[in-house]
């Protein structure tokens, strides 16, 4: 089965759960890697916290992203 294509990942958690963003809906979901779990739907701002806490992996730039990175970047100077 091949993914909808509105759906863009925009980290990937260190338990390869991703955050992604479903752009026709707006919506911001986790996702487990595995694919006997449920996925999770999350505001901006719990995907913003996962990723700054657990993420291996951030795709900065991504299409319907601008205020997710923005909130990320704020985060982890935030952080520092």
């Amino acid at each position: 089965m091949t993914a909808p294509r509105d759906r863009t990942v925009h980290a990937i958690l260190s338990d390869r759960t991703e955050i992604v963003r479903y752009d026709r809906a707006g919506k911001w979901y986790a996702e487990p890697a595995d694919p006997q779990s449920r996925r999770r739907l999350i505001t901006i701002t719990e995907a913003v916290r996962l990723t700054v806490a657990e993420g291996i992996w951030w795709g900065v730039d991504q299409p319907g992203g601008l205020s997710f990175d923005a909130k990320v970047r704020r985060a982890l100077n935030e952080k520092k």
